[in-house]
């Protein structure tokens, strides 16, 4: 029986629920993966693939998430907040009602996201595409 790497068993435990705390998921393909409610704090998850991924209550704050592929991704109700999503590409991604305090977005693409009832406070939009964002209050946000 085949011995299982350290990287191929985190994917095969990213499921609903799951507990990937501090897990190492860089570049990993977690692709319209179902990640409900699951604790991804602390995760490294740099350039990862999570595009149409059901992140719906999820958990990552502090998260790692720079350079990754969240396209149509729903992240309704997560925790992102001191996130780091740097470049991270958000295009037509469900954001509705998500914490996105203190969040690194510089330079990530929000195009036609949904940002409706998002928490902004203090999240980092610098050189963030905001074109057709749903929703959005940036009163809070830094925008320089």
């Amino acid at each position: 029986m085949p011995t299982l790497t350290k990287a191929e068993a985190l994917l095969k435990m990213a499921q609903a629920g799951a507990n990937l705390k501090d897990a190492d998921l860089s570049g990993a393909d977690l692709s319209d993966r179902i990640l409900q409610a699951a604790d991804l704090s602390g995760a490294y998850l740099f350039r990862a693939k999570l595009p149409g991924a059901d992140l719906t209550g999820a958990n990552l704050t502090g998260a790692n998430l720079a350079w990754t592929d969240l396209s149509g991704a729903d992240l309704s109700g997560a925790d992102l907040s001191g996130a780091d999503l740097l470049g991270a590409n958000l295009t037509g991604a469900n954001l509705t009602g998500a914490n996105l305090t203190g969040a690194n977005l510089t330079g990530a693409n929000l195009t036609e996201a949904n940002l409706t009832e998002a928490n902004l406070t203090r999240a980092n939009l610098t050189r963030a595409s905001l074109t057709g964002v749903v929703g959005a209050d940036l009163t809070n946000a830094i925008l320089e």
